[in-house]
């Protein structure tokens, strides 16, 4: 079974290979702007929640995909264009076949955009990723006295 730190791992090994995307980081929303600078085209996970059902974990991610607008505006709709097909591209990756048997994704809502959001004017798309895990952890296995 994956990981919390595995699956942040795979987000960001996507966002890095991903020619469109400049920079990956993992935090609360108000943390984009905070630890250092974003280096152009972004992609940002926000830890939602995990929960169990019977033997399936489920951790659920907002992933943020997003770049800068001029001052002026005029690239606005080209900036949610390009990172409307960037997150269409995670998304597909994320639901690759190789992938199937660690996990399997829910997306639980469409993808929605945002415009002149943190201090800089980012621009871009939120969507809602659930990673379905299988749980095969047995009694004899948990750790101990």
């Amino acid at each position: 079974m994956l990981t919390l730190n595995q699956l942040i791992s795979k987000l960001e090994t996507i966002a890095t290979n991903h020619k469109q995307i400049n920079d990956f980081g993992f935090g609360d929303l108000w943390e984009v702007e905070q630890n250092r600078p974003l280096r152009g085209a972004a992609m940002w996970a926000v830890l939602r929640n995990a929960g169990r059902d019977g033997k399936i974990l489920t951790i659920s991610f907002t992933l943020v995909f997003m770049d800068l607008v001029n001052p002026d505006e005029r690239n606005e709709t080209e900036v949610l264009s390009d990172q409307l097909l960037t997150a269409t591209d995670v998304i597909t990756l994320l639901d690759d076949e190789i992938n199937a048997n660690d996990y399997t994704i829910e997306l639980t809502s469409s993808l929605e955009p945002f415009t002149e959001r943190f201090s800089n004017e980012w621009t871009g798309w939120t969507c809602d990723v659930t990673f379905k895990l299988n749980y095969l952890s047995a009694l004899c296995e948990v750790p101990t006295i």
